[in-house]
């Protein structure tokens, strides 16, 4: 498991996330693209200053999502400004970068009863500080979960 990483914005606006574990963390991969053996387990925290979501364990990124996460993140905190939105195969976030900053598009889900599935945008302006510490935890995360 590795440390939280957080990214703040105003209003108390914030993303947190780690990685947790392997979704199948017993699973011999079949092939260099065995998804079952490369999902990843997510734990994530995100407000919009009201409203809380909450997600534990879940398969969310996989091992090969997090190189491009980091550089993504590289990029943003050495300003030469990622080209594209960041989002895994399973969209729970996609991470935009905005002229006020990071662009969060939560996937809440569906509501319970049904309906339309819930995005929330936050609109978040990490610190330097957070920028590097959300790169360190990438790092921690690469280096604990390899791909398989």
């Amino acid at each position: 498991m590795t440390d939280w990483a957080e990214l703040s914005g105003p209003a108390g606006q914030v993303f947190r996330f780690r990685v947790v574990a392997y979704e199948f963390p017993d699973r011999a991969p079949t092939d260099d693209h065995d998804y079952d053996a490369n999902w990843l387990r997510i734990d994530v925290l995100a407000s919009d200053g009201i409203a809380t979501w909450k997600w534990d364990r879940e398969p969310a990124w996989l091992t090969w999502d997090l190189p491009r996460l980091r550089s993504w993140f590289v990029a943003v905190l050495d300003g030469t400004e990622p080209d594209y939105d960041w989002c895994s195969l399973e969209p729970l976030v996609t991470f935009s970068n905005t002229p006020e900053g990071v662009g969060a598009d939560v996937d809440c889900g569906i509501p319970a009863g049904g309906g339309t599935r819930e995005h929330h945008i936050l609109s978040l302006a990490p610190t330097e500080s957070q920028l590097q510490s959300v790169i360190a935890v990438v790092d921690e995360a690469i280096a604990n979960f390899p791909p398989r």
